[in-house]
C-alpha cells in the first residue's frame, strides 16, 4: 500500500508514494514587478504546464502563505473593502479546480512572523470563503494563533470538509483540543511523541515538509 506525504516542498522523484507538493498561489496569480502587478488572464494554463513536470503520484496544495499577507502581490488581489477582486477570485478558483490540486494551503496565521496580523486574518478569511464555496479541504500553518483558528473553524466548519494542521509540534493537550473540534493533525520530523500517540490513526497524517 502506498504511503501519503501530505505536505512537502520538495518532491522525491524516486518515490512511488503519493506526495502533496505545497505551492505558493501568488506564483500563479500574479506576475510582473511589485509596482505594476497584473493578474495573469489564464493562470490555469501556466499551472498546467507546471504540473506536467511531475509524475502522476504527485498532487498539489495551493494557497497564499500568511508570511506573504502584506506583500504587494497579495494586497493587489484585494479591493478597497478588503475582499478578493472578481478577477482574483476567478483566477484562484481555476487553480483550485485543477484535478491534481487536492488541498488549499498552506494558509493560516502566524503571530511570530513580520506580516501584520490584521492583514493575515483578512487574507485568511478571503481564502476560507473560497474554500467554503468549492468545498476544498485545508492544510493550515498555525503559530500562536489557535484561538483565532478555532473561531474561524466555528464559522466555516460546516462548509469545508477537512481542516489539517500541518507540521504539528504541540503537546498532547493541544492535540486533543484540536481533535475535539474536528481537526486533523499532520506530523513531521519534529513532533511531540505524546501528541502523535494520542491522535487516532484516522485523524493523523505524516509529512516531510
Amino acid at each position: 500500500m502506498k504511503a501519503i506525504n501530505i505536505h512537502t516542498h520538495q518532491v522525491d522523484f524516486q518515490s512511488d508514494d503519493y506526495q502533496v507538493l505545497s505551492i505558493e498561489a501568488l506564483d500563479f496569480l500574479s506576475s510582473g514587478e511589485a509596482s505594476q502587478i497584473t493578474l495573469r488572464t489564464q493562470p490555469l494554463l501556466s499551472f498546467e504546464a507546471f504540473a506536467a513536470r511531475f509524475p502522476s503520484n504527485v498532487y498539489f496544495s495551493i494557497g497564499i502563505h500568511p508570511w506573504k499577507a502584506a506583500s504587494p502581490e497579495a494586497q493587489q488581489l484585494l479591493d478597497e473593502s478588503g475582499a478578493f477582486t472578481h478577477t482574483a477570485v476567478e483566477s484562484f478558483r481555476s487553480l483550485l479546480q485543477h484535478p491534481r490540486v487536492v488541498l488549499m494551503g498552506e494558509i493560516g496565521l502566524d503571530k511570530l512572523c513580520d506580516a501584520p496580523f490584521d492583514k493575515q486574518l483578512l487574507l485568511l478569511e478571503q481564502q476560507l470563503l473560497l474554500a467554503a464555496d468549492l468545498r476544498k479541504p485545508l492544510i493550515l500553518h498555525v503559530v500562536k494563533a489557535m484561538d483565532e483558528v478555532l473561531a474561524l473553524h466555528r464559522r466555516f466548519s460546516s462548509q469545508i470538509p477537512a481542516w489539517i494542521i500541518h507540521g504539528f509540534r504541540g503537546n498532547a493537550q493541544q492535540a486533543q483540543q484540536y481533535l475535539r473540534h474536528g481537526f486533523h493533525l499532520s506530523f513531521g520530523p519534529h513532533h511531540h511523541p505524546a501528541a502523535l500517540q494520542s491522535t487516532p490513526p484516522s485523524r493523523r497524517f505524516f509529512e516531510t515538509d
